[in-house]
């Protein structure tokens, strides 16, 4: 008989095999559920991307809403208002987007976001929109009211109203003049003086707008001829001045944690002024604790308002240029926040920002008028000012006239004192400021004395 090979098939051959096989199944068993156990959690930390979270706040402003995204882990997604229109898709570097509605009511919103993976999250939320009926503008009131007694040509006239609820107004004072298109809702109630120069009557307009919605309202005025023998004073008044208008607007510095940063991630966002304006304060809506606004100071701490989570250091920067305001701070994940799936810090610091915009400003050449016998007096006012006009200069001019012919002018500084000859006769003309109102005094020679001219 041969020998036979330790490897030959045979009763103890066979129970080898077997051992050798049973022995390298369990330790590759081992050795790969090793690398899985250990290599799934470096997969899931440096490979797989965190599933995303579909979040977001939103502020209804009449028909505009604004919507804060506060989204994580999301490659890619869309809004969907609600309304009907087309779907938008987000951008992730735009955190704050508006959307304006057509009409009031409630619409759900909803967000939808995506990761590369293809994992998908969407979130809704009611978008309730409130908006109070247009009423139609009413003027309660539209005076005439002549300035001279007699309302002679040329006369002048005040011209008072009282408007509510307009978006724009027009005055057609029945001239050959172009109607004046009143677009500031502060002038609509604001006195002006109006000058008539030839007698007759005319028929003066008001018409209020708001939207598809208009009111009107007329008054008639009657100019006469002015009797023979009287002058006429005219006082021109051209003004410059700054017109100073405030603007303030509602803002929310938001921010969500970034995917990929640490545990800490710096908080550096910046908001701008509405163009031609100035940011002269910043006021926080939800102030905790301290103070509430930068109170012309241009930097200001404080601790983060309800709703934010795992943020510190906040402080409000305002620019040199005060063309812009800054938000700092940081961003921290705390121990609970470092387990999976926790909730990670948020930012929402509601502010308003109070703005103001300076402009040089000019009206040229109002007029006011009144008769004078002679002798005699008349007290002028002036013409009021827009009440955002500040520092105001006012530039006068006097005019005395006989009939169409002009006897006097003057275009220097107040208090004057002219001699005038009108008709063979010398008379004296004395014109002071008095507050806002100048008085003309028309003396003859030999009332007032010897003339030192």
């Amino acid at each position: 008989m041969s020998e036979k090979s330790p490897d030959s098939p045979g009763p103890e051959g066979g129970k080898k095999s077997g051992w050798l096989k049973t022995i390298g199944g369990t330790l590759g068993g081992l050795v790969s559920g090793a690398v899985v156990m250990y290599a799934t959690p470096l997969i899931d930390k440096f490979v797989k991307p965190s599933k995303p979270v579909a979040n977001f706040s939103v502020e209804a402003d009449g028909l505009t809403a604004t919507f804060h995204n506060q989204s994580s882990g999301a490659s890619e997604g869309w809004w969907d208002f609600g309304d009907g229109s087309a779907l938008e898709p987000i951008n992730p570097q735009q955190q704050i987007i508006t959307h304006a509605y057509t009409s009031s009511g409630e619409f759900t919103a909803k967000l939808s976001v995506r990761n590369i993976l293809g994992e998908e999250q969407e979130r809704s939320a009611i978008v309730r929109l409130n908006v109070v009926e247009t009423l139609a503008p009413t003027i309660g009131d539209l005076e005439l009211v002549p300035v001279s007694p007699g309302s002679y040509a040329p006369a002048t006239f005040r011209v008072r109203s009282k408007i509510q609820g307009a978006q724009v107004c027009m005055l057609d004072v029945g001239d050959d003049r172009p109607p004046e298109i009143i677009n500031d809702e502060a002038e609509m109630n604001q006195e002006r003086f109006v000058t008539f120069d030839k007698p007759g009557g005319y028929v003066v307009k008001m018409v209020a707008v708001h939207g598809s919605q208009f009111a009107l309202k007329s008054e008639i005025v009657q100019v006469d001829v002015p009797p023979p023998g009287m002058l006429t004073a005219v006082v021109s008044v051209t003004d410059q001045a700054t017109c100073q208008k405030t603007y303030s607007s509602k803002y929310t510095f938001a921010q969500s944690f970034p995917d990929r940063a640490k545990d800490t991630f710096p908080l550096d966002l910046s908001v701008p002024a509405k163009p031609g304006y100035l940011i002269e304060d910043v006021k926080l809506q939800k102030a905790s604790s301290g103070s509430s606004s930068l109170k012309g100071k241009n930097e200001m701490a404080f601790d983060a308002p309800g709703g934010c989570r795992g943020v510190q250091n906040l402080r409000l920067h305002l620019a040199a240029d005060r063309r812009s305001v800054r938000l700092t701070g940081e961003m921290v994940k705390d121990a609970a926040m470092g387990k999976r799936n926790a909730p990670l810090p948020q930012l929402l610091v509601p502010v308003v920002l109070v703005q103001k915009k300076q402009t040089n400003v000019c009206r040229q050449g109002v007029q006011v008028t009144a008769m004078m016998t002679t002798p005699g007096s008349v007290l002028l006012p002036l013409p009021p000012l827009p009440g955002d006009w500040i520092k105001p200069n006012r530039q006068l001019r006097l005019e005395i006239r006989s009939g169409d012919k002009v006897i006097f002018q003057d275009s220097g500084h107040f208090p004057l004192v002219k001699d005038i000859l009108n008709r063979n006769q010398r008379y004296r003309i004395t014109a002071n400021r008095v507050g806002e109102q100048v008085r003309i005094d028309v003396n003859s020679m030999t009332m007032a004395g010897p003339t030192g001219n």
